[in-house]
C-alpha cells in the first residue's frame, strides 16, 4: 500500500473532523498543518501529533510537498487557495462549497483537468452509512420505481447563541451571498442529484423570515421538474433524506440516525379507515420512530456523529489519486 503525505490549511471545526479521519489511516503521514493564527496551528499540531505547523500555506506546501490539500478555511477564501494549489501541481480536497461562484469552479475544474490533478469537493454525506444503505435498498428494487426524494436541512441558524449571529464575533459565512445557506445547500444539491439524477429545471427562493434577524436570509426553498428536491427552514441541527417508491414504502434517514424503512403501506382506500385500523397505523409509525430514536441514541454513545461517512469519503479520495477510480459515491 502506498503512503501519502497529508497537508491541511485551516484548522476550524471542520478540520479537527478532517484530522482525527486521517489519524486513523495507517498509509497518511500529517506532514503540516497551517493556520493564520500561530497559536491555533501550534495548538492543533500538538493535539494531532504533527510535527510541522506554519501560518504561510505556501511555506507549509513548498516544504513538505504533500500528495492532498486539504482546504478546510471559511468557503470565501476556497477559490483563491484551491487555485493556488492546483497551479502548483498540488491534489485538492476542498470543503464544501468549493467556490462561492460557478464560474470559478467551472475554471478550477479546467485548471485541475489541464494539469492531470485531482480536485475533489467534501460531500461526505454521499458515504454516510444512512444513506449508502438507502442506496442499497433502492439498487435492489426494495422501494420499486422511485417517485419521489425529498431532502430536508434543519438548522437553528438564527437563535439565540447561534454562531452565526453573534454581535461580538461576525461568522464568515455571513460575508458570502446566501450567508449560512449558501454553506449548507451544497448537502441538499448533491444528495437529491444522487437519488434522482440531473433534474430538468430548478427553482428556488430565499426568504428573510425573522424580520428584525442578523442574517440576510434565513430560508432556502428550492424545487424541481423531475426531482422531489426541497428544503425546509433551517431550524433544528437535524439533516433528513426521505426516498419514496411506487409500492408507498418509504424511508428515512436524520443525520445522526441509522435508515429507518418502514414497512409497506396499505394501498389508498377510498372510504375512511375505523378507528383499528387508524390505532394500527399510528402505532406502525411510532414504532418505526422509536426504533430510529434508541439506534440514534446508540450511535451519540458510541461516538458517531454526523460525520460517519467523513472518514470513508477521505479514504476513497486517497485511494482515487492511487487507481484513478471516483472518490466512493461518485462512480456511475
Amino acid at each position: 500500500m502506498r503512503t501519502f503525505k497529508a497537508a491541511l490549511i485551516g484548522t476550524g471545526a471542520i478540520a479537527r473532523e478532517h484530522l482525527g479521519a486521517l489519524a486513523e489511516m495507517p498509509n497518511v503521514e500529517i506532514a503540516g498543518v497551517c493556520d493564520l493564527s500561530a497559536a491555533i496551528a501550534r495548538m492543533t499540531a500538538e493535539r494531532f501529533g504533527v510535527r510541522r505547523w506554519y501560518t504561510d500555506h505556501r511555506r507549509m506546501i513548498e516544504e513538505v510537498q504533500p500528495d492532498l490539500v486539504h482546504v478546510t478555511t471559511p468557503p470565501i477564501s476556497h477559490s483563491a487557495l484551491t487555485r493556488w494549489c492546483l497551479e502548483n501541481g498540488f491534489n485538492v480536497l476542498c470543503e464544501k462549497p468549493i467556490t462561492v461562484d460557478y464560474r470559478e469552479f467551472i475554471e478550477l475544474r479546467q485548471i485541475a483537468a489541464a494539469s492531470g490533478r485531482l480536485l475533489v469537493e467534501n460531500q461526505n454525506l454521499r458515504c454516510h452509512s444512512a444513506i449508502r444503505r438507502i442506496l442499497e435498498l433502492v439498487a435492489v428494487g426494495e422501494f420499486g420505481e422511485l417517485v419521489d426524494a425529498q431532502v430536508q436541512l434543519f438548522l437553528s441558524i438564527g437563535a439565540a447563541g447561534s454562531p452565526f449571529v453573534d454581535p461580538n464575533r461576525p461568522h464568515p459565512l455571513l460575508g458570502i451571498r446566501g450567508g449560512p445557506i449558501a454553506d449548507f445547500l451544497t448537502h441538499l444539491a448533491y444528495l437529491a442529484y444522487l437519488f434522482t439524477g440531473a433534474p430538468l429545471a430548478v427553482r428556488s427562493s430565499w426568504t428573510k423570515r425573522i424580520a428584525d434577524g442578523a442574517l440576510p436570509v434565513d430560508e432556502f426553498r428550492p424545487s424541481s421538474r423531475g426531482t422531489g428536491l426541497r428544503h425546509s427552514q433551517l431550524q433544528r441541527q437535524r439533516p433528513a433524506e426521505r426516498v419514496l417508491g411506487a409500492g408507498h414504502r418509504h424511508a428515512n434517514a436524520g443525520g445522526d440516525q441509522p435508515l429507518r424503512a418502514a414497512p409497506p403501506h396499505p394501498p389508498p382506500r377510498e372510504e375512511r379507515l375505523d378507528a383499528a385500523d387508524s390505532l394500527m397505523e399510528g402505532l406502525r409509525e411510532a414504532g418505526a420512530l422509536a426504533d430510529g430514536t434508541v439506534r440514534a441514541f446508540c450511535r451519540k454513545l458510541a461516538g458517531t456523529s454526523r460525520y460517519d461517512g467523513l472518514p470513508l469519503f477521505i479514504a476513497s479520495t486517497y485511494a482515487a489519486m492511487e487507481t484513478g477510480a471516483p472518490p466512493a459515491g461518485f462512480a456511475g
